[in-house]
């Protein structure tokens, strides 16, 4: 568990930079897809081992310091660590899920829109991306930028000071938050949290998280761009989403609390990702596209997962190689330790005599 966790999220963020400096957009499927796979890693434990006969390397030392190890009570220290991890990990998912039942609260608490024009608004949007299913467009005193959330039921909160925005504006911001929707970035941004909560342990999961949400908004950048929104339009809407939002905070004295939790299990608009490189990203020409990185990212992925497989379920032979103390290996080397021991204490200490 702990050498599949290292090495697969090393690796994956190796290649999500590697990726993300060629192309951005693709870099967020690269990074999910690995965040997934650490996510599924704790089932890999479960399944049958595969076991490879090798050649014995030092089985003598190995087979002899494994009954040590066992003598001196070595399984009391692995039940600590095993009681260690199963508390961090219930931890974190009993912190994941009191998010979500705040952000139902809250989704609970909120005004629901009766205008004809948000509808009307939201389903041109919708259509525009090719959706059939459309979220609740609601307004909420919790949030002060706006945020998609809900895994079965999408509801879009938006804040108390967006009645003020253009329709530009608005528009912009549905066709981003229906973005997220289309590309099922909340169910990635799950895996990813379950992936933390399961390698809680490990630095690099977090990061990879961390990057995941970035990349998600370059991706659905691109994406909005790619079904007919125009760049400069989205820009300035971005630009202007961003500036109500800071506005916003500030008159409420630093922003409403417990809103970075509600962003733990929604997405939104106005995230942390960096405006500056969101605009460069849009302005880059042909950005997101071209099938060589889609088979590029593919490709990464199933070497990824084949190397996962392989940590897991691929176990040298114990009886080649005389770990445990249990094969014909092992036996032998005890018999010919204690053979030799005998050998010498019975050996006459005076020869000459």
């Amino acid at each position: 568990m702990i050498a599949t966790s290292i090495i697969l999220s090393l690796l994956a963020l190796i290649l999500s930079v590697w990726v993300g400096r060629r192309n951005p957009v693709r870099s967020s499927g690269l990074t999910a897809g690995m965040l997934i796979l650490l996510m599924l890693s704790p089932l890999f434990i479960c399944m049958p081992k595969i076991h490879v006969d090798l050649p014995m390397l030092g089985g003598g030392v190995l087979g002899v310091s494994s009954r040590v190890s066992e003598v001196g009570g070595g399984w009391d220290l692995i039940y600590v660590l095993v009681g260690v991890y199963g508390a961090g990990c219930i931890f974190l998912i009993a912190r994941l899920l009191r998010h979500f039942y705040m952000v139902r609260v809250w989704c609970k608490e909120s005004v629901k829109s009766d205008s004809e024009w948000h509808y009307d608004l939201l389903k041109g949007c919708a259509d525009q991306l090719s959706m059939s299913k459309l979220p609740d467009v609601c307004f909420s005193g919790r949030v002060n930028s706006p945020v998609i959330t809900g895994l079965l039921n999408p509801t879009l909160l938006l804040p108390g000071h967006a009645r003020r925005w253009s329709d530009g504006t608005l528009r912009m911001v549905m066709l981003h938050e229906l973005g997220h929707m289309k590309r099922f970035d909340l169910w990635t941004s799950l895996a990813g949290q379950l992936a933390c909560a399961f390698h809680w342990f490990n630095p690099v999961v977090w990061i990879l998280r961390k990057r995941l949400r970035e990349e998600c908004e370059y991706a659905c950048d691109a994406h909005v761009i790619s079904c007919g929104a125009h760049p400069g339009h989205y820009i300035n809407a971005l630009c202007d989403v961003a500036e109500s939002c800071q506005v916003s905070e500030r008159s409420m004295g630093g922003g409403v609390a417990g809103n970075e939790e509600v962003f733990s299990v929604a997405l939104s608009m106005a995230s942390k990702a960096s405006l500056r490189s969101r605009v460069e990203n849009l302005l880059e020409e042909g950005q997101g596209k071209g099938r060589l990185s889609s088979f590029l990212v593919v490709g990464l992925l199933i070497v990824s997962a084949s190397v996962a497989v392989a940590i897991n379920l691929v176990r040298p032979d114990d009886r080649v190689r005389g770990i445990g103390g249990e094969g014909p290996a092992s036996d032998q080397v005890v018999q010919g330790v204690e053979s030799d021991v005998e050998l010498r204490l019975s050996a006459d200490p005076f020869p000459a005599d």
